[in-house]
């Protein structure tokens, strides 16, 4: 039966796993956090992550109670700004991708980016907006359980100081997933699925992280989804009157 008890457990041993994960691609590998290449060598950790998501999954909550339910349709147009923000990362780096200069080694890197992308766009969207958002449902109100899921997905990045990343910047990420975490709940719980989620998570960290590869800074991404959390204020009012 899922529960706050659950959901609390589950995310203790994700946070734990991604710390250690950190641990050896920094300490053991020696790459340090941020980088394509760091990124791509973390696919064993993410591979781990899956798989303790999926067993809470199928040991306690099941696919249609940790997220995965009929998609509302109509609610996906509250995601529309980040997917616009996104469309628009993508469009500064589709020229190097098509000018024919990549190597094949830049080639592997972005196959692994792209894997290893796709698995933690899934995990972390199952474990803070499937099983801790829905645990913590059992036990909180609706506002409650929302600010739980956004405040611990935070609280996970900080475990980034552990693979190098400057005290400073681990301060900032810390600020901006937790504006990520603060749209993201509601709109898991209005549209009914996470895959939109997961979609969107996935391609998101892709870019980011593709940037090693194909450049193109981009300026407009935090102003992006800032002017998506503040579109998601209407929508928190929402869930908070029908709750």
């Amino acid at each position: 039966m899922p529960s706050l008890k659950i959901g609390l457990q589950a995310t203790a041993i994700y946070i734990a796993v991604v710390a250690l994960g950190m641990i050896y691609v920094y300490v053991i590998r020696a790459e340090p956090y941020g980088t394509a290449l760091m990124v791509s060598h973390f696919w064993v950790v993410e591979l781990i992550l899956c798989g303790i998501v999926l067993y809470y999954i199928i040991r306690y909550f099941g696919w249609s109670g940790v997220g995965f339910g009929r998609i509302n349709w109509r609610a996906t147009v509250w995601m529309l700004p980040a997917y616009v923000v996104l469309g628009a990362m993508l469009l500064v780096q589709v020229p190097k991708l098509m000018d024919g200069s990549l190597t094949a080694a830049e080639w592997s890197l972005l196959g692994w980016l792209t894997l290893t992308t796709f698995m933690i766009g899934f995990s972390e969207e199952v474990m803070f907006r499937g099983i801790l958002l829905r645990g913590a449902l059992t036990r909180l109100s609706v506002v409650q359980a929302m600010v739980l899921s956004a405040a611990l997905f935070a609280l996970m990045h900080a475990v980034n100081v552990l693979a190098g990343q400057p005290f400073e910047n681990t301060v900032q990420q810390l600020a901006f997933t937790f504006l990520v975490g603060f749209f993201l709940a509601p709109i898991a719980l209005k549209i009914g699925n996470l895959w939109p989620l997961i979609i969107w998570h996935w391609l998101w960290d892709l870019v980011l992280f593709s940037t090693d590869v194909l450049g193109g800074f981009q300026p407009f991404a935090f102003l992006g989804l800032l002017f998506q959390a503040v579109i998601s204020l209407w929508l928190w009012r929402d869930v908070m009157q029908k709750s």
